[in-house]
């Protein structure tokens, strides 16, 4: 999948929700306003999500909030387009080191 593709199918993704999005956001007991990242096939990964949501980043600066996540997209990004059809592993070890979360 190319980065346009992969643009272009999240946007797809952001326009359907509308309604939807926001009872699940609900469900799920997010904040409004706390920052948070789909994959490129707008998977959400609660752990990786959780990140955002816990007190220590909820109560940062939002230059902070949003230079993490800037930051991480663009690293995860930069997995996701440098793996190969082959490969099987998997980030969230070395991200849950980085980020001092529970990962499974």
């Amino acid at each position: 999948m190319t980065t346009e593709e992969a643009r272009a199918l999240l946007w797809s993704h952001i326009v359907a929700w509308d309604k939807k999005a926001e009872a699940w956001l609900a469900r799920a007991e997010l904040v409004p306003g706390t920052l948070f990242l789909l994959s490129p096939l707008a998977e959400y990964d609660v752990d990786l999500n959780g990140f955002f949501a816990d007190a220590r980043m909820v109560t940062s600066a939002w230059r902070t909030q949003h230079g993490y996540a800037r930051d991480l997209a663009a690293f995860l990004t930069f997995l996701w387009l440098s793996r190969d059809d082959r490969s099987t592993v998997s980030y969230k070890p070395s991200l849950q080191r980085f980020l001092g979360i529970g990962v499974h």
